[in-house]
């Protein structure tokens, strides 16, 4: 398949699907490190079929990838070692990633791990097996990088999210409450696209802290498959205690929990605030409840219940001003 103009070819740079992985781990580290030192450019993976990789492909400043239907990566590194990840010295910004990939069925590490990026796109598959492994992890605690206006925030991203395999946890946020210049570093101001993982066996989303106003946009899915499973988990560490997670925002939100005698939940919003669903499906309920609000101090959800009647969980709503 032929390279568009403007994009650089990565079998032009030895980087193929009939290469071993260690070339091709070695190749794809080097180039990307090559465009972003000279201002940047998109790598085009135009080969339908597997490139093997076996070890961290390290996302620069700069530098996108695209790739062709049919392509995808597969993984046979180390099992604890992340896969895709920017570097926590970053703050990448303006990146239009598009990246899918097989990691098998002995990862434990994060599929994806993103630091403090902003303004960026990012269209993410995953395809392996594994109760132990993360899909994606978001974090705003870069230490270095320093974008106008927006500090080291993870913020002002679309992200477009799919896994169709056995994760251990579907996607994991928090943020730091001292970083660039003494002040939070936050995940804020980012739409979810769609984001979905057919097989969590420890949780669907999870957020912890310094994370605010994201929304959840298109249909937000999880099948939950572990004991002890939460679909979405807000501030797990510290159930009581506020720790900045505010105003997240779902649109259409469904959690699966077939099966009996794993004790999972559907929701559990510990101490957060301004908490909101449009449309939440939860059926059959997990076995611990599909809802649980107890600690949060703000909550507007409106839950589609078994046989069709709608039910409006709400704390602290007010109708007026």
């Amino acid at each position: 398949m032929a390279v568009p103009i403007g994009y650089v070819g990565a079998d032009e740079n030895n980087i193929t699907t009939a290469n071993s992985a260690t070339t091709n781990t070695t190749n794809l580290n080097a180039l990307i490190s090559s465009l972003s030192s000279a201002g940047g450019g998109t790598i085009w993976f135009n080969e339908a079929g597997a490139y093997p990789i076996n070890g961290t492909i390290t996302w620069l400043p700069g530098v996108s990838f695209k790739m062709a239907s049919g392509s995808r990566f597969v993984w046979s590194g180390s099992a604890t070692s992340d896969i895709f990840a920017t570097r926590s010295t970053d703050v990448p910004i303006n990146l239009d990633m598009e990246c899918f990939v097989d990691e098998g069925t002995s990862q434990t590490g994060a599929i994806f791990r993103l630091h403090s990026c902003q303004n960026c796109h990012f269209k993410l598959r995953g395809y392996g097996s594994n109760t132990n492994s993360t899909f994606l992890v978001i974090l705003a605690d870069s230490t270095a990088g320093q974008p106008p206006n927006g500090g080291r925030n993870f913020a002002f991203n679309t992200i477009d999210a799919q896994h169709t395999g056995q994760v251990g946890s579907g996607l994991y946020i928090t943020g730091i409450a001292s970083g660039f210049g003494g002040q939070a570093q936050g995940v804020t101001l980012n739409t979810f696209y769609n984001f979905q993982c057919a097989a969590c066996a420890a949780s669907g989303i999870r957020v912890d802290s310094w994370t605010d106003n994201n929304t959840f946009a298109g249909y937000t899915y999880v099948g939950l498959t572990g004991s002890g499973g939460v679909g979405v988990h807000i501030n797990p560490v510290s159930p009581t205690t506020f720790t900045a997670v505010y105003a997240l925002h779902f649109t259409q939100l469904a959690i699966d929990t077939f099966g009996t005698g794993l004790g999972r939940y559907g929701v559990v919003l510990n101490n957060c605030q301004a908490m909101q669903c449009e449309a939440f499906f939860q059926d059959p309920p997990a076995e611990n409840g599909s809802f649980n609000g107890a600690n949060c101090t703000s909550y507007w959800w409106k839950s589609f219940q078994s046989g069709g009647s709608i039910f409006i969980h709400e704390k602290a709503v007010s109708t007026g001003l």
